[in-house]
């Protein structure tokens, strides 16, 4: 029963967590990177780079986020429509064979579909007087997003320094020495799409197309500044030499966004080089900080800066307890969030952040926008971690795909209303299916879209719900009405031909993959629809349209519990054909939607459960970063901490580099080797907030799945629905203090442990006994503090 608390709100916060450590969190190593999954990221949304951090002969791997090959292509099968009918109609008669073969004519055209792809490198040699290396250290202060490296070149101590800065929108480097005329070197850019590279004005300029056929014109500059020493350019090498510190500025932009590319990425430059350093350097911390200030974690005893997280990974896979580690990964993994998606980054975080190996882009599923759970994995995190900023660039970019998806919905479905993606996205306006095996799924539209939703339930900004969440929600809903057809069989109304990403089943001991209504898909429908409704009584709009999706809901299948107990994954209880798949779409409903849950659908978590057990229990489950972060999820959503923590424990031995980046094992999808997805990294991380904080539920509640083993800690910042911020302090597994800030006006319902609580609000308190739901209305403003008596 839901308690109904009446009080007199008086604005006001309480700052409830003093004991957090002051100490700065870095990711620190004792030696360079000899590869890229060993070298540290560096972000402003825009650009990005890796640093080697070699001493005697420097990388840095750049990158920037519009730097595409391919091209538009609207192309599609004139008997799209027809396909799709005729491949409906055999489905339902049971004739897969035909039915797949029909289905072809589905498949968009993909021959100019390109790729995210790295711009090069800049190589630096140094000249020291003296090479004896010695005192090496790097670190990446994920408090500033600044990378350092230190070390000693005889006796001369030597400390590169280097940023990317948002408000400058550029790369900062900068080399330092303790002894004057100590820096020397030759930079050289390889830069493999540039047609020319020149030296004019100061500044090293490379300019290109990244696809002859398509892609985007870009210009890179380079600039310097040196004091104290001189600088020449020959035979494509710039020389410095005998310098007190130098300066380096990088920057590049395409015309994706703007056609002035050379006067745009000058300006940047000319603009940063006549600022100073020291104010360069600030304006980045303080807009950095903004973002990542907001959240603060501690699980157990804080590690020290000084061991690195290399030696700090290897005693973890020999049985040590480090729980500071995952508060570490998880405050990481914000740093890559801010730093590859920020408020005015012209595209959204892809399957490597904004981070190109050479290796993705190269394979057949390309660096791109996944929509089957790849992309959604990189911004589940952003709304409890308290960086809303960052889904901007989502937004924007979901903005495009719904006007996008109104061709492919005419064109391939031959439905006039509404718009739809499928499982591949990229930058040129491809939403339609790709292979039928993979890539034909229309409800990924779905999927990628209700992320606006999820921004409103988190902000609670009404003005954001009515200009953009409801009229991207309502139109893609009109496709959905077309697409859907009651079946005069079962009486429900059912979707398809589409698939259970990426998998396939078995009928008549034949593998097949297409069918109609995959619970995938039903979920999405029925969460679209749901929350539609949802905004039409919170904007007291459309009551006719709310009807016609409240008949339709009415008779959408339930989910369903098949032979061995699992969820099924399809309508029909079908033998899997890959028990072992590392897809697991069909339990969307308990993450990251609500409809099942451990208190409220008891058998249908259940269902969850074994489904997640028989995978795990396969000898060849094929393991990845993102299905180990999604057991991760799902164990937090069951409350399971320890299991989740196994998932976690999993992923950080198997599927992560030292550089903390995730990768996808070789033998997955045609890899032959390791490749970065940032998927997993934003994934874990939201299980991690998942196991200290859940309100999906209609309730608030603080530490419902930690495990055993997080006896202690403490935490700031994390965000609820409803638009309120939360913080907790436990002590042996028991909340000691909680608390919600409410951002805007609004009603918090919480779950209250039981025991004796002193509750207090502004100046305000009373005692009350736990173990009950409570219902408190906060203006926006007010803290509520719970505090154990």
């Amino acid at each position: 029963m839901v308690k109904r608390e009446i009080w007199v709100c008086i604005i006001g916060t309480l700052s409830i967590l003093s004991s957090f450590a002051s100490a700065s969190r870095h990711v620190a190593y004792e030696s360079f990177a000899s590869r890229w999954m060993e070298a540290l990221p560096l972000g402003n949304g825009r650009l990005g780079l890796m640093i080697y951090g070699n001493p005697v002969s420097e990388t840095y791997a750049l990158n920037e986020i519009t730097f595409w090959k391919g091209s538009h292509n609207h192309k599609s099968n004139p008997s799209s429509s027809d396909a799709f009918r005729m491949t409906r109609k055999l489905i339902l008669d049971n004739n897969f064979d035909e039915a797949h073969r029909v289905a072809g004519a589905m498949e968009g055209d993909m021959s100019s579909f390109g790729s995210h792809l790295p711009v090069g490198n800049i190589k630096i040699d140094f000249d020291y007087k003296d090479n004896k290396i010695s005192d090496y250290s790097r670190s990446l202060d994920i408090e500033k997003a600044i990378h350092t490296v230190c070390f000693k070149a005889g006796d001369i101590v030597y400390t590169h320094t280097a940023f990317c800065s948002n408000p400058d929108q550029v790369t900062v480097i900068r080399y330092d020495a303790n002894k004057s005329k100590s820096i020397n070197f030759n930079l050289n850019l390889d830069i493999p799409l540039a047609d020319t590279i020149y030296f004019k004005d100061n500044k090293l300029i490379a300019q290109g197309r990244t696809d002859n056929n398509g892609g985007v014109n870009f210009t890179l500059v380079l600039g310097l500044s040196i004091t104290g020493g001189e600088m020449t350019y020959s035979d494509s090498l710039l020389t410095v030499t005998c310098a007190d510190k130098v300066e380096v500025y990088y920057d590049l932009n395409t015309d994706y966004c703007n056609d002035e590319t050379y006067n745009i990425t000058v300006e940047n430059i000319d603009s940063c080089i006549a600022k100073d350093y020291e104010q360069l350097k600030n304006n980045h911390i303080t807009d950095y900080s903004s973002l990542y200030g907001t959240v603060k974690l501690n699980i157990g005893e804080e590690k020290d800066n000084d061991i690195t997280v290399d030696k700090r990974l290897s005693a973890m896979k020999s049985g040590e307890v480090d729980n500071d580690f995952y508060a570490l990964f998880f405050q990481y993994s914000r740093y890559l969030a801010i730093s590859s998606s920020r408020e005015n980054s012209p595209l959204p975080a892809n399957l490597q952040g904004l981070w190109n190996d050479n290796i993705a882009c190269n394979m057949p599923w390309m660096c791109d926008y996944h929509l089957d759970i790849n992309i959604e994995q990189n911004y589940w995190l952003n709304n409890v971690a308290n960086l809303h900023q960052c889904n901007i660039p989502l937004f924007n970019f979901i903005s495009r795909i719904s006007e996008w998806g109104k061709k492919t919905a005419k064109s391939v479905y031959g439905i006039n209303r509404g718009w739809v993606a499928n499982t591949m996205c990229n930058v040129w306006g491809y939403t339609a299916p790709g292979s039928i095996w993979w890539g034909l799924s229309p409800a990924c539209g779905i999927w990628i879209s209700l992320h606006l939703w999820q921004q409103y339930e988190y902000t609670g900004d009404i003005d954001f719900l009515r200009d953009i969440v409801y009229p991207v929600l309502k139109d893609e809903a009109g496709f959905y009405l077309d697409y859907l057809y009651l079946d005069s069989v079962s009486g429900y109304y059912l979707s398809g031909p589409s698939l259970s990403p990426e998998n396939s089943y078995k009928y008549n001991g034949k593998a097949y993959c297409l069918s109609m209504m995959p619970t995938f898909e039903r979920t999405l429908i029925y969460e679209l629809f749901t929350r539609l409704v949802e905004c039409t009584e919170i904007l007291n709009i459309d009551k006719d349209f709310a009807h016609e999706l409240k008949s339709v809901l009415s008779l959408l299948p339930p989910y369903r519990v098949g032979r061995e107990g699992q969820l099924q994954e399809w309508l029909s209880d079908y033998e899997e054909n890959h028990v072992n798949h590392r897809h697991t779409s069909h339990l969307l409903g308990l993450y990251p939607y609500n409809h099942i849950t451990p208190e409220q659908t008891p058998e249908l978590a259940r269902a969850c459960e074994i489904a997640i057990s028989r995978k795990l229990a396969t000898s060849d489950w094929e393991d990845v970063e993102f299905s180990k972060a999604n057991m991760a999820m799902f164990y937090a959503r069951l409350l399971k901490g320890d299991e989740s923590l196994k998932c976690l424990n999993s992923l950080f031995d198997d599927f992560m580099g030292n550089n903390l980046l995730t990768f996808s094992p070789p033998g997955i999808a045609g890899a032959e080797e390791e490749i970065f997805i940032i998927d997993g990294n934003f994934a874990s991380s939201a299980s991690i907030a998942e196991m200290l904080l859940q309100s999906h539920k209609g309730y608030i509640e603080f530490i419902p799945s930690i495990p055993q083993c997080w006896d202690s800690g403490e935490f700031s910042g994390l965000c609820v629905c409803k638009g309120g911020e939360a913080s907790a302090k436990w002590r042996n597994g028991k909340l000691s203090l909680f608390s919600i800030t409410a951002k805007v006006n609004g009603n918090f319902v919480l779950k209250i442990p039981q025991g004796k609580w002193c509750v207090k609000i502004g100046n305000k308190s009373k005692k009350i006994i736990g173990n009950s739901i409570n219902n408190y209305n906060l203006a926006k403003g007010d803290t509520i503090v719970f505090s154990y008596e």
